[in-house]
């Protein structure tokens, strides 16, 4: 009973919990901007415009995704080809609408399936990409913080001195990753343990060279993104200054991923209005034809929805392409490895 009951929990804090995260997070906004408000400034919006933003945005990243993980992918020893990762990737867009990192696990066990590669050499890749995109948002929203100002404080600290602190404490940190997978601590049991495992073999293996090298590859990507919401907003007649958007949109993308909504939908969306609202300036707001805040909850929506239905639209097509019997769990192992349940590596699905 006891561990019928636990479990019962268990899937209540996974599948539930997340989505009441999320509803109550709408309803604080569309009781702070209500919804006659937002669909106003949604019908201000140039739809034609922001259509054939939307589309382009969607298209060049997803082109620039797969061209740089093939390129990682490469510069690991596992030739890969973009004609065939496209589709691949392509795919796994239909689990990214929900949970990004299970994405990256299902493209792990494609790769797996497909070309015999070890699930924990896969699973070690992705790591140091997830955690390099991480270390280069926070670089970037460091720089700009000596460039803008925020009229708010995070636990009584200006964002500025917080974002600082925080990059400061992650780079500390990665510099110990570091010296921790090339035995520096000594040959302390504990820690070997974990340095000597099959599983982490390609952090053992990295050097700062590599490190540098995705670091290099994953860049254009982050600053691909900040351009892109940098001009989607326009079709609102609106602007936020470049400034602003590379120095908030590293802490909405933090938000975003914290697993307390189903795919950042609520806490992402939150984060975007109240950070940006205090920047975004339109001739909208100056007429009182609409509030900041309306025009950035009605833009972080309509975002939002254009880029799940590419997403969507995007894996269905691929779908043609690639089996789906690569991505399933269970079968037989191969290098060793078991295929292990991709839900379970990476959260709900």
């Amino acid at each position: 009973m006891f561990g019928r009951d636990q479990k019962m929990l268990r899937t209540f804090f996974k599948k539930i919990f997340p989505w009441l995260v999320a509803a109550a997070i709408f309803a604080y906004l569309f009781n702070k901007y209500p919804i006659e408000h937002v669909w106003n400034s949604l019908k201000l919006m140039n739809i034609p415009y922001f259509c054939a933003l939307a589309i382009c945005y969607f298209v060049l990243m997803y082109f620039l995704d797969t061209f740089v993980i093939t390129k990682i992918l490469c510069h690991f020893g596992h030739e890969a080809s973009f004609k065939e990762l496209l589709p691949a990737r392509g795919l796994t867009y239909l689990i990214m609408i929900i949970n990004y990192a299970a994405s990256q696990a299902a493209f792990a066990l494609y790769q797996n399936r497909k070309h015999g590669l070890a699930m924990s050499e896969m699973f070690g890749i992705f790591g140091i990409i997830v955690a390099l995109d991480l270390y280069i948002l926070a670089v970037l929203a460091f720089v700009t913080t000596f460039f803008t100002t925020w009229p708010f404080e995070i636990w009584g600290m200006n964002i500025a001195y917080f974002v600082r602190a925080f990059t400061l404490v992650g780079i500390v940190l990665f510099a110990l990753n570091l010296l921790f997978w090339r035995g520096a601590f000594g040959n302390i049991k504990f820690l070997e343990k974990f340095r000597t495992k099959d599983f982490f073999s390609v952090l053992s293996r990295a050097r700062l060279r590599d490190y540098v090298v995705v670091g290099l590859y994953r860049l254009p990507v982050h600053i691909f993104i900040m351009v892109g919401m940098y001009i989607a907003i326009k079709p609102f007649n609106a602007t936020v200054p470049f400034v602003n958007v590379l120095s908030n949109i590293p802490i909405i993308f933090f938000i975003g991923v914290l697993p307390i909504s189903p795919g950042g939908i609520g806490a992402s969306n939150v984060a975007l209005v109240e950070l940006l609202k205090p920047f975004i300036t339109s001739p909208l707001i100056a007429q009182g034809i609409a509030t900041a805040g309306d025009l950035l909850l009605s833009f972080s929506l309509v975002w939002m929805l254009a880029n799940y239905i590419m997403k969507a639209v995007t894996g269905v097509i691929c779908l043609k392409f690639v089996s789906k019997d690569l991505f399933k769990t269970g079968g037989e192992k191969k290098e060793g490895q078991s295929v292990p349940d991709v839900a379970a590596l990476s959260g709900d699905l």
